[in-house]
């Protein structure tokens, strides 16, 4: 990493309240500042683009879109960045009812979840790394190094039967920044919920240093099997550590009726496909001499289908290798 975790997170969590205040959405236009459903994703995001291209303050962030303009013949500014990172975000966000050009589905992570699990249920069984989402196995082993996406959900909300409801919610996300060799986990969320007589409470959007192998161990307890007694206190004792709910009463009594959680995480290859769609079909309009502000006034909260074409996948092509991706692993998920 080009700079210290002390300067580095702070200015992650800078930008992306920065990504928040200027979103331009037509649809789910509340406050996400608190929002873990937003504040997750955008942080992820904003850590993987940043680590891969030395941004780490305001001057490279500066050096990083004269690049862009440079490489690819485009006016791109801060605008164009922020708007590049909450259509990306908008594609994850777990309570937008829009469909998304880059998931193709609605309700973000929840969508891509139900998804999965419906695949399940149908007797379709992938190998992880083309899976979408999954569950994190014991001892963290399908966590990168880098930035993850994690999402929580109820067990009894994990079913078959909850999928014919639509019931399959996620309650909770974190990204976690992960550096095995020096065994650190930096956890950076947010939460905002209501309490039973509708009052809102939040904590803010902020990050978190432990040790790696102390998070790891918090997930298996998590991820469980729960065959004590007293699996609630240690479940909601790893959970209150690492992830701090701001409701604990609430918390503890739907663990107890809910029969556990269970912690997922976004397949990294998936995200990447994802923003390389999202980019895509950004970079396009700009090359064709669409102003940016116009553009942002198309938007509806992740965009809208778009066309396939051949120019279209070259041009995706050409910005995996800006973000120095794999085209292989982005052409899994392509349908």
């Amino acid at each position: 990493m080009a700079t210290t975790v002390v300067d580095f997170f702070p200015f992650v969590i800078h930008i992306v309240l920065e990504c928040e205040k200027r979103k331009c959405w037509k649809k789910n236009t509340e406050d996400c500042q608190w929002a873990c459903g937003y504040t997750a994703p955008s942080a992820a995001l904003l850590i993987d683009v940043f680590s891969k291209n030395g941004i780490h303050n305001e001057a490279t962030l500066a050096e990083f879109f004269t690049t862009i303009e440079q490489t690819e013949g485009i006016k791109y500014s801060i605008e164009t960045f922020i708007f590049e990172i909450n259509e990306t975000v908008g594609n994850l966000l777990n309570v937008a009812e829009v469909y998304c050009s880059g998931t193709e589905t609605k309700r973000g992570i929840d969508g891509i979840l139900r998804s999965e699990m419906t695949n399940r249920a149908s007797g379709i069984m992938k190998d992880e790394t083309l899976m979408k989402v999954y569950p994190i196995k014991p001892g963290g082993v399908n966590l990168n190094d880098g930035p993850n996406i994690v999402s929580f959900i109820n067990r009894n909300f994990c079913t078959i039967d909850a999928l014919a409801t639509g019931d399959v919610l996620t309650f909770h996300h974190a990204t976690l920044w992960i550096d095995r060799a020096t065994n650190k986990c930096v956890i950076i969320d947010s939460w905002a919920e209501s309490d039973d007589d509708s009052e809102f409470h939040c904590r803010p959007l902020e990050y978190r240093m432990f040790e790696l192998t102390d998070v790891i161990h918090g997930l298996d307890i998590i991820n469980g099997e729960h065959e004590s007694e007293d699996w609630q206190e240690g479940v909601f004792a790893a959970f209150d550590h690492f992830f701090r709910p701001v409701l604990q009463d609430k918390f503890m009594k739907e663990l107890v009726d809910n029969g556990g959680i269970t912690a997922f995480t976004i397949n990294p290859d998936y995200i990447q496909h994802v923003t390389a769609r999202v980019t895509g079909i950004l970079l396009e309009k700009l090359k064709h001499g669409i102003p940016i502000e116009d553009i942002m006034e198309q938007t509806e909260l992740g965009g809208s289908p778009r066309k396939k074409t051949r120019r279209h996948r070259k041009k995706t092509k050409k910005l995996r290798k800006r973000f120095k991706k794999h085209s292989k692993s982005v052409r899994k998920y392509i349908k």
